[in-house]
């Protein structure tokens, strides 16, 4: 079985995608199996994580490999291919292409671009900086926002993270496109294009209902039944926070959410379970 990958910054539009691809029969789909950021736990970066004992681990993985003499690129090898085995069995092969769209397998775009079979296709996901904001903020946090900073760090990571590998690799046009959500709600050449890229015949008027027994992603893009461009409702506290970190400038209108940003910033730098707790109460966790 052959793998779509979707590489995309969380809040971007991949559920949209993986649904729109998967209206052609020949592909299939499940919701985001994480299967293949086990590495990330011991690679690359820890932002947007909270795993206790993360250097512990990163310590005696490294170790395990020096050991072995392994790179963990060899051991990203094995694992991908355990996966596509796992997929092809559970569908017993009746599917042609299978579609990945774990968000935060950006983490990994090196690894997973360098391990495509013959076959396989990636498609980066693109979407402006400040939507991918707000659609974190308003589905990510509530008020009054404590995460903004955090946030605002995380998409700047994966969006250099993903500008790296643009500049460094030499990705093949019959392997690796690049198009944006922008594009895909309003330009009617993007189906042409993915069509041609996958070999496809894609209905935007027909989204594919992802169903299973245990479900992880974007509980709102899974039940729309089309692509269709909503327009959502204007939060003024949401408009002004991402206004200061994407439009950045000395305007006066930035002293009411001040206490805000400082906050967020805290939140970042030191602990977020910590002060969530005294914040808020025992019961609220940091869930991103």
């Amino acid at each position: 079985m052959k793998i779509v990958y979707i590489i995309s910054i969380p809040r971007s539009g991949s559920t949209l995608l993986q649904r729109l691809i998967c209206s052609d029969s020949k592909f299939i789909t499940l919701p985001e199996t994480f299967f293949l950021l086990s590495e990330n736990i011991f690679s690359i970066t820890n932002e947007g994580f909270t795993e206790h004992g993360f250097h512990n681990f990163k310590e005696g993985y490294d170790g395990f490999l020096e050991n072995i003499q392994l790179r963990s690129s060899k051991i990203f090898q094995y694992k991908t291919e355990l996966y596509r085995k796992l997929i092809s069995n559970h569908f017993k092969n009746k599917f042609e292409y299978f579609v990945e769209k774990t968000p935060k397998n950006l983490l990994l775009i090196k690894h997973i671009y360098q391990n495509l079979n013959d076959g396989d296709k990636l498609i980066i996901l693109d979407r402006k900086e400040k939507s991918t904001f707000e659609s974190y903020l308003s589905y990510f946090d509530k008020f009054p926002y404590i995460k903004s900073h955090k946030f605002y760090k995380e998409i700047t990571n994966y969006r250099n993270i993903i500008s790296e590998f643009e500049n460094d690799s030499k990705a093949s046009d019959n392997k690796c496109i690049k198009i944006s959500y922008e594009d895909l709600l309003e330009d009617e050449n993007i189906i042409i294009r993915l069509n041609n890229f996958l070999n496809a015949e894609i209905n935007k008027n027909q989204l594919y209902n992802i169903s299973a027994k245990s479900y992880l992603g974007d509980s709102v893009g899974r039940n729309t039944n089309k692509i269709e461009k909503k327009e959502s409702k204007r939060n003024f506290l949401i408009s002004l926070i991402s206004e200061f970190y994407w439009d950045p400038g000395l305007k006066l209108k930035y002293i009411i959410i001040s206490p805000i940003l400082f906050l967020s910033f805290l939140v970042y730098r030191f602990n977020v379970n910590i002060l969530s707790f005294i914040l808020f109460s025992k019961n609220r966790k940091f869930l991103h």
